[in-house]
């Protein structure tokens, strides 16, 4: 079945890239209710990694502890 004209505005306005974000911002969120529940850390975003290429890799979110440390990636 073919998309109707809303579904269409909807996917213009709400595409790939908005969506990463959204689910960055809803991890890093998330990750901050675990610290109000007495896991102390730290989250960054947006972390870019060398590689030995030259090139970079990007973490999108990273929950580093004193004790251990949890990679997400959106």
């Amino acid at each position: 079945m073919a998309k109707g004209l809303f579904d269409l505005i909807l996917d213009s306005i709400f595409d790939d890239e908005w969506k990463g974000k959204y689910g960055e911002k809803l991890t890093e969120r998330e990750l901050k209710l675990v610290q109000l529940f007495g896991r102390k850390g730290k989250v960054l975003r947006n972390v870019y990694l060398p590689k030995d290429n030259g090139e970079t890799s990007e973490l999108d979110v990273i929950f580093i502890t004193k004790t251990s440390h949890v990679k997400m990636t959106c």
